[in-house]
């Protein structure tokens, strides 16, 4: 014997169990968000840790081309250049002295970092204004200092090495 079911009950079994058995219960939901919270976290801790790394790159980098410019300096007038010590940031002036006006050190770079160009005597220590003006400039370092303490100062001298 065949004994069929009434329409209304197969119509109201299949409703029950496609609209209300169906979906994610919140415990589910709530573990997939604290988890996706995690993941998140996790990646923004390191994203922001390449955008430092990157930074610091890009004032080295500017640091290089400071350095380039300050031999060709050299070679034309027998002296490094250096910036005076009145001024916090010698950005500006390193463009308009050492790249004829261009911004080399972008706008972009200087908010990151302040750039500034030492005057060395034979000994090392750091010039003063006047002797800087008289041209006594035997070695140069360069400085690029962080605006804010979450990166390190980058340092660069006439010899190439990288020690502040």
């Amino acid at each position: 014997m065949n004994k069929s079911i009434p329409i209304d009950l197969k119509t109201s079994a299949y409703i029950r169990q496609r609209f209300f058995c169906a979906g994610f219960t919140i415990s589910e939901l709530l573990i997939v968000s604290a988890i996706v919270g995690i993941l998140a976290s996790i990646g923004l801790t390191a994203y922001s840790g390449y955008i430092e790394t990157s930074n610091a790159k890009v004032a080295t980098n500017n640091l290089k081309l400071i350095a380039l410019a300050q031999s060709e300096f050299k070679s034309d007038f027998g002296y490094y250049f250096c910036g005076l010590s009145t001024q916090s940031d010698h950005s500006t002036y390193i463009n308009n002295q050492l790249f004829s006006g261009e911004n080399v050190i972008t706008s972009e770079a200087v908010s990151k970092y302040s750039y500034k160009s030492v005057g060395l005597a034979s000994d090392m220590s750091e010039l003063s204004d006047a002797a800087c003006t008289n041209n006594e400039s035997v070695e140069f370092l360069l400085k690029a200092v962080p605006t804010n303490e979450a990166h390190e100062t980058v340092c660069l001298n006439s010899k190439g090495y990288t020690d502040c």
